[in-house]
């Protein structure tokens, strides 16, 4: 019996792109929980050395992000992939390799986190470009859903999946593991057939790369829709940050919470993406781009609100914990996918990487800003106070959009 492929589906490219990516996103969920760990049990990092380990990834997008953009402006876009995953493979057979060998350490541990880190903004800016040339615009939202789809299963299944694995083989061999997941990334998308031109022919120098670094943050304040968009996620994750960096405070020291509570309760989260993830897609037909848009962020505020109010028995608190977390994770996945297919579908081609990576470091850089203000003001006021504020500050996100054309979009903008 022959399987009738249909839809999206019966995209070649589109199905090497989505294939390479959902491998990859399970072997970097096995990292993140093995360099930690390998530096933590094997190597007894200090608290200091392990919040430079946990920075020098994060680091990476503010230091490379606009880069990456020129880079996925300037080079055919599939190899760009290829070369990031063989990158990210070589570098991490380094981390079992020193440990083989006696020559492992923290040093090597922050180097690989941060060169890493890198590679994945290129890939991750590249596939962003690179998947509104390979489907129509109608079906962008499907395509993101689909790849969203496959990261929030990651998310889910990958910390349980890589814990087993470290606790069975041993951080090294699960870090080769992660190794040997980009090689095969690699190999789907070296299988695609993709024509693509270069945007430009110009040698490389300061100047020049500046210069079209402009051309993508002059792109991206001159279109409104993109624009408008970005600043509303920008906002959004200001705020969540704010609440993500004392809301594990709020779970242990305030309502008393054992780690593995924690870890149940941030389950049913990635549980509600998962279901969103499904969604976004039949909020668009049913309401409209632009509603589909605005529900989610009305998800996303009805969430944060509920976080506050977690208190009294035990059983209760955790209830009230874990609604927030799964209506959070539904409205973050219908909204995300919409508004990123959005503003893919809104860029010109010529200027697509730089763009997204204009807006990756707006939106990823505001972050530890968020995070600052959560534990200034927890510290101030109390644990519970930074909630309420991130709570009834996240509305802004709304605000910001409610004053655009974009809540009255009924379909996908047909020309950028």
């Amino acid at each position: 019996m022959r399987l009738e492929l249909r839809g999206i589906w019966r995209l070649v490219n589109y199905r090497y792109l989505w294939g390479a990516a959902t491998i990859s996103s399970f072997g970097s969920q096995i990292t993140s929980i093995a360099i930690p760990l390998l530096a933590a049990v094997t190597l007894n990092a200090s608290a200091l050395q392990m919040g430079i380990l946990a920075a020098a990834q994060n680091a990476a997008v503010p230091v490379f992000g606009l880069f990456a953009g020129v880079l996925a402006d300037r080079r055919r876009r599939m190899p760009l992939l290829v070369f990031a995953d063989l990158a990210r493979a070589l570098l991490l057979i380094s981390i079992p390799l020193s440990w083989w060998t006696g020559h492992l350490s923290v040093t090597l541990l922050v180097i690989v986190s941060f060169l890493s880190g890198a590679f994945g903004v290129i890939f991750d800016v590249t596939r962003q470009s690179i998947i509104p040339s390979m489907v129509e615009r109608e079906q962008l939202v499907d395509a993101n859903g689909k790849v969203y789809l496959s990261e929030t299963a990651a998310d889910l299944t990958g910390p349980g999946l890589a814990g087993v694995m470290v606790q069975l083989f041993g951080a090294p061999a699960s870090i080769l593991a992660d190794a040997i997941s980009y090689l095969a990334s690699a190999l789907l998308l070296m299988r695609m057939k993709l024509e693509e031109r270069i945007a430009t022919s110009t040698p490389w120098s300061v100047r020049i790369v500046g210069r079209e670094i402009a051309e993508g943050y002059r792109a991206f304040v001159s279109i409104p829709i993109l624009r408008t968009m970005s600043f509303s996620v920008a906002a959004g994750n200001l705020f969540e940050n704010a609440r993500n960096a004392v809301l594990i405070l709020f779970m242990t020291r305030e309502l008393d919470f054992s780690a593995s509570w924690v870890g149940i309760i941030y389950a049913i989260g990635g549980a509600g993406f998962f279901v969103g993830a499904l969604l976004p897609g039949q909020a668009a037909n049913r309401l409209g781009l632009g509603r589909a848009i605005t529900f989610g962020l009305i998800l996303l505020w009805i969430g944060d609100v509920l976080f506050p109010f977690a208190g009294g028995p035990k059983l209760a608190a955790a209830a009230i914990l874990a609604t927030a977390m799964f209506i959070f994770g539904v409205g973050g996945s219908i909204f995300d996918i919409n508004q990123f297919s959005l503003r893919q579908a809104v860029t010109p081609d010529q200027v697509r990487g730089r763009a997204n990576a204009t807006i990756r470091v707006l939106v990823r850089g505001i972050a530890p800003i968020g995070a600052l203000i959560g534990g200034i003001i927890a510290e101030a006021y109390g644990i519970r106070a930074a909630l309420i504020f991130a709570a009834f500050s996240s509305p802004a996100s709304l605000l910001i959009l409610a004053r655009s054309p974009i809540p009255k979009l009924k379909t996908m903008p047909t020309t950028p």
